[in-house]
């Protein structure tokens, strides 16, 4: 926790305790598809941002609407999604 105490004392992150969903399967994996795609009954093909994205520009006329940083990209996507990945912002 150390090395976010200065963003918490400028008040630029916060902590919720006890974020869920109730009946949790008890599986990192299935949690984590449910987290990502708000399906908590099915196994969902398309990820809550990938149906923001369509929303936001329904017919693609942005070149990039959304950017995933990091070296995955989660199942928050979803298929005819434009989206950009970056793995590294410094290369």
């Amino acid at each position: 926790m150390a090395p976010i105490q200065k963003m918490y004392q400028d008040g630029d992150v916060a902590i919720i305790h006890g974020v869920g969903y109730e009946n949790s399967p008890r599986s990192h994996f299935r949690s984590m598809d449910i987290w990502h795609t708000c399906e908590p009954d099915t196994l969902g093909k398309e990820g809550w941002l990938a149906r923001v994205i369509r929303d936001i520009d329904p017919h693609k006329e942005n070149v990039i609407t959304a950017v995933s940083m990091g070296p995955h990209f989660s199942r928050l996507g979803g298929p005819g999604i434009p989206v950009a990945t970056v793995e590294n912002i410094d290369s």
